[in-house]
């Protein structure tokens, strides 16, 4: 099953590599949801469990395949994860999902020349008598005393009573659609505001994918490594970072279960070919700030690594800060003597300057 739905999205792709980012998700959610038969009638849990079958195949076959293969494998493995939290998302209507299937089935027929019928009738029937007859509350009785029957999909009643605004039944239904610009949006309505350093700059549809191709840019090196990105899905709202004074620390990427920092990179850096700051160039090694690790799930050691996970602990105790960090034997004191501790150690007496000859006061406790 998995070879054969990566060969055909392979195929269809390539079709629809002209659309915008915002259409193909829309379209590559309508192919899934075809090739594994499930539709507005399966709940979101049913859906979520039909996408975690077909990862599982994905998975299997990657580990089995060639390089090349591999490589394809794992992009289209991608793919099907980020259409997965898109249908998942709560923000996302049941109903959108049969838009998708209906926008993936329409431009399917487009291709190949084939027409998917929205019903027993065709619409022809409606240019052969020349009789127009609108979505509205007289159709019913138009189709009685006419004799003339009209197709009314489920979709068409759907999008009427979301968007409000009533298309004819005809050839020119989309292009009504488009010149009057409604649309269903992904967010019902409320797009997805973006903060940068706590001000905001604009808004998006499609948070989650933003939210992924910034971080993909930061490990290529095409935005600032020392820039953070946070989606939280309980406000719908992405806050972006890249001011001073925040602390971050490095981990380990982690890509499907498998940390990107080999013992290959590390047999190059004990010989000198390899610094620290081509790992981050590299990325293979991230800074991420507090907020960040909000959107993380990070392993604490190779044991305990899944391919849940998106980051890896450089050592275990890199998780603690300074003060915590240096309190010797910690994991034999218990919680509150450690919390403590920590907070005294900002306290503890110290050299407060270095300057003394220069200095005007004539005593001081060190």
């Amino acid at each position: 099953m998995s070879i054969i739905n990566f060969k055909e999205y392979s195929e269809f792709k390539n079709k629809i590599k002209s659309e915008s980012d915002d259409e193909k998700i829309k379209i590559l959610c309508g192919f899934w949801c075809v090739s594994l038969k499930v539709d507005s009638k399966n709940t979101k849990k049913d859906i979520h469990k039909e996408f975690l079958k077909i990862q599982k195949e994905y998975k299997n076959e990657i580990k089995s395949a060639d390089d090349n293969t591999k490589t394809e494998l794992e992009e289209v493995l991608a793919d099907i994860k980020e259409i997965d939290v898109e249908l998942q998302k709560s923000t996302t209507k049941k109903a959108f999902i049969d838009k998708y299937i209906k926008q993936y089935e329409d431009l399917n027929s487009n291709e190949t020349g084939v027409a998917v019928p929205e019903s027993s009738e065709p619409e022809k029937t409606e240019e052969e008598t020349g009789v127009a007859v609108l979505e509205s509350e007289e159709s019913e009785k138009t189709e009685e005393e006419t004799g003339v029957t009209v197709p009314e999909s489920e979709e068409s009643e759907k999008t009427e009573e979301e968007t409000g605004v009533t298309v004819p039944e005809s050839e020119e239904s989309e292009k009504t659609e488009e010149e009057t610009s409604v649309t269903v949006p992904e967010s019902e309505g409320k797009p997805t505001k973006i903060y940068l350093n706590g001000e905001l700059i604009g808004t998006t549809d499609s948070p989650v994918h933003f939210t992924k191709e910034m971080r993909e840019k930061r490990r290529s090196g095409k935005v600032s490594s020392e820039m953070n990105i946070t989606y939280y899905e309980d406000t719908d709202e992405i806050y972006v970072f890249n001011d001073p004074g925040r602390a971050r620390r490095p981990v380990i990427i982690v890509k499907d279960g498998i940390p990107l920092l080999t013992e290959k990179h590390i047999n190059k850096i004990s010989k000198g070919d390899l610094t620290w700051s081509d790992l981050v160039k590299k990325g293979i090694i991230e800074y991420i700030d507090a907020e960040e690790e909000e959107n993380a799930y990070l392993a604490m050691s190779l044991n305990n690594l899944t391919p849940d996970h998106t980051h890896l602990e450089i050592d275990p105790s890199t998780m603690l800060g300074i003060c915590a960090g240096i309190i010797p034997f910690s994991d034999h004191n218990s919680s509150p003597r450690n919390t403590m501790e920590a907070g005294m150690t900002k306290q503890a007496l110290g050299l407060y300057v270095s300057n003394y000859a220069l200095r005007t006061d004539t005593r001081a406790h060190l």
